[in-house]
């Protein structure tokens, strides 16, 4: 029986409202509920929660009780997890007697093997591929993050691609062989989510202040890469199309200060101030409660690693108007409206297409909620479990 440790320990920090924490949370998940496949395939999951105040490994072998705690406490810093993380997984692998590691979030490459082989996932390499927007620290510092995401993933014994696109990225940007490289492609688990209204959904809506003038909903966070400006240009162009009061834009996501403030400069300069209403971070019962009530998920990404939220509409049963490039090009073709993301006349046309033509949504309805379970959360788990059963056999 090989044993093999799942970090958890991101999650204490913000990325828990990302789409990193969702990926490692529902990864976890999905791994725990496979529990025959990986009895059978001679595996046994540990879950690392982080570090006691000795830097002693907190490691749980099941995950839903490590989960549960992280949401009740509130988030340290990033780099404090990440600086435990490089001093203490070695310390974990061993503790465990670990046969390998894997790094759901690849942030903090480990001092110490502890004896494992060590399988890294990539989600995107976006500073690299626009450096000049990603210079300071706090946006990727792109600088350094040539150097260090070449260290992190050439040093790690495989990596896990969430997408082909990421796949393509480690390859042409960092130089990492193909053959080194798997493709497991993120998944939702569907059961969390649901295409049809619930009771409940009129009285978070109401919470939000939201009333009878339809909305598109956009989930995520403000960085260059997600297009706010060409969302804000497009919303104007629409509602220069759509009979009055036309559609505004509800921005579902935890915003720092600064960030907000720069929005708030953008909507005022395309027009939209009066459209677009910013909530917060929302429960999955609000944001599902969103999806299901808006015209459209608007997700016109200039470049994505996967995107969570396009998959989440889907199983929604919310139309999507998405990115013709990139990781949404391969979520949404065929199940959703692809537009070139700078060409804001071309995502206004998509909107005013999805908002006035009823047939159209429920078609978009159907082919999303057919590729959400096509992408679902079991399938990702198997994936994932094939990489490590590979790993350890040391079969490609």
């Amino acid at each position: 029986m090989h044993t093999v440790v799942y970090d958890l320990s991101i999650l204490a920090t913000g990325y828990r409202f990302r789409g990193i924490g969702r990926y490692v949370s529902e990864l976890a998940r999905g791994l725990d509920a496979l529990e025959a496949e990986r009895e059978e395939a001679g595996l046994r999951l540990v879950y690392l929660e982080g570090f006691d105040r000795l830097g002693r490994p907190l490691l749980s072998s099941r995950p839903e009780s490590a989960l549960e705690r992280f949401e009740a406490r509130p988030p340290v810093h990033a780099y404090r997890q990440a600086y435990a993380s490089r001093l203490g997984i070695g310390r974990a692998a061993r503790a465990a007697n670990a046969a390998l590691v894997h790094l759901g979030f690849p942030g903090a490459t480990p001092l110490a093997r502890g004896g494992a082989l060590r399988v890294v996932t990539c989600h995107d390499l976006i500073p690299l591929r626009f450096p000049e927007h990603y210079r300071a620290w706090s946006e990727g510092y792109a600088v350094g993050r040539r150097w260090l995401d070449r260290r992190r993933y050439h040093s790690a014994d495989h990596v896990i691609a969430v997408s082909r696109s990421t796949a393509e990225d480690l390859t042409a940007l960092l130089g990492v062989p193909p053959s080194k490289v798997s493709v497991v492609s993120s998944g939702i688990d569907a059961k969390r989510w649901s295409s049809q209204a619930r009771p409940e959904d009129a009285r978070e809506l109401a919470a939000l202040g939201l009333g009878e003038r339809p909305f598109v909903v956009y989930a995520g966070d403000a960085d260059y890469r997600k297009n706010s400006a060409g969302m804000f240009a497009a919303l104007a162009l629409a509602n220069r199309e759509l009979p009055a009061p036309g559609l505004s834009l509800v921005w579902a996501a935890k915003l720092s200060s600064a960030r907000r403030r720069r929005l708030d400069a953008e909507t005022a300069r395309a027009g939209v101030a009066d459209s677009v209403r910013f909530t917060g971070h929302l429960s999955d019962a609000a944001l599902g409660a969103l999806y299901r009530s808006a015209i459209a998920t608007l997700f016109v990404s200039l470049w994505e690693g996967f995107g969570f939220p396009v998959l989440e509409a889907m199983a929604n049963a919310c139309p999507v108007i998405t990115s013709d490039r990139s990781s949404t090009r391969e979520v949404g073709e065929g199940a959703a409206e692809l537009v070139d993301p700078e060409d804001h006349a071309a995502i206004a046309n998509a909107l005013v297409r999805v908002a006035s033509d009823v047939e159209l949504r429920a078609k978009l309805r159907e082919r999303g909620l057919r590729r959400a379970g096509e992408l679902g959360l079991e399938r990702q788990a198997r994936g994932t479990l094939d990489v490590y059963r590979k790993r350890l056999t040391g079969r490609n």
